[in-house]
């Protein structure tokens, strides 16, 4: 699986997703649904979105689609994300999109180059 999501720890109520390898616009789709449904059930919206060992596999038109649903959703006005920059070049531009977007439709996005950065700032 190119991506999975972790346990949400009570005391520390952050939901990771983790994405790996090539990640298509179907398996996209999937990943987002599944988190957002987390998400929503367990009122965690601070997110840690590890892209790693992402190699892409979709495009920045499935991106904006993305973006386009989460804006939609209620609850999204809550969402703090933290994205793990991908050691791929090309893919960590495709994060960047991500962020400039979301960032554009008032949601709260950094990127960062290491977890523990990342949680650091979903924490504060």
């Amino acid at each position: 699986m190119t991506w999975s999501l972790g346990e949400i720890n009570p005391s520390n109520p952050i939901l990771e997703v983790r994405y790996s390898g090539v990640l298509d616009q179907h398996e996209l789709t999937e990943a987002f649904t599944a988190a957002t449904e987390l998400a929503q059930q367990s009122n965690v919206w601070r997110i840690l979105a590890d892209c790693t060992d992402l190699q892409g596999g979709h495009s920045v038109i499935n991106l904006y689609e993305i973006v386009s649903k989460l804006a939609a959703l209620e609850g999204s006005r809550s969402l703090r994300e933290a994205l793990v920059r991908p050691a791929n070049s090309q893919v960590a531009e495709l994060v960047s999109f991500y962020e400039t977007t979301s960032l554009n439709r008032g949601m709260t996005m950094r990127t960062f180059d290491d977890r523990e950065s990342a949680i650091e700032w979903l924490l504060q």
